[in-house]
């Protein structure tokens, strides 16, 4: 397989974009109310997203330029903690 760059696909990092500015938005409408009331700051919650919607997207300029042929092979074990952590989160806490 050849190792040439391609170019970044345009429509899809503006759906990217889009998706991610519609979701702070949403999360900011949802969550308004309660962040005002419990921690003084409307955009408590919208804040947290916007960080993680960063995060995110640094995560995605990372990987973009990363030849993702070569984690074939880590598929396997990859699956197998992804099944343990499903299962995990059916554990009940002790509270």
């Amino acid at each position: 397989m050849k190792n040439t760059k391609q170019p970044v696909d345009g429509l899809l990092l503006f759906a990217i974009g889009a998706l991610l500015i519609i979701g702070v938005i949403m999360v900011y409408s949802a969550s308004a109310a309660w962040g005002e009331y419990r921690f003084n700051d409307p955009f408590y919650f919208s804040k947290r997203q916007a960080l993680f919607a960063f995060v995110g997207v640094i995560g995605l300029v990372i990987m973009m330029h990363f030849d993702y042929w070569k984690m074939r092979r880590y598929v396997v074990p990859a699956l197998f903690v992804c099944f343990g952590l499903l299962i995990l989160v059916l554990i009940p806490a002790s509270a």
